[in-house]
């Protein structure tokens, strides 16, 4: 195996380990009971980092060798995510407005 294999598995790994721990720490945020607090765009963070959690499943899956993973899939992953953000994004922006009139 060379470096770059070695790499390659240790990060997807790596990655799942920390999508692991930061999904445990959204869910402790959204159980907060705070009226300050605007849950809705960390709501959009869960479901982009569920996403993010399955993707990298289907990745070392497929770095296994226990599913052969079509190369449309990732895309695809990173198309959800990163439109989930943009809508996190876009509804803080729209929360913030509402709170300076």
């Amino acid at each position: 195996m060379d470096a770059g294999s070695a790499v390659g598995i240790t990060a997807a790994w790596l990655n799942l380990i920390l999508a692991v721990i930061l999904v445990i720490m959204v869910v402790r945020l959204l159980r907060t009971k705070s009226n300050t607090l605007f849950i809705s765009p960390w709501q959009w963070l869960l479901f982009s980092l569920a996403v993010f959690f399955i993707e990298e499943v289907v990745a070392i899956m497929d770095l296994v060798g226990t599913f052969d993973a079509p190369k449309i899939f990732f895309p695809i992953f990173e198309i959800v995510i990163i439109s989930s953000f943009l809508y996190m994004l876009l509804l803080q922006i729209q929360f913030m407005r509402m709170q300076q009139n």
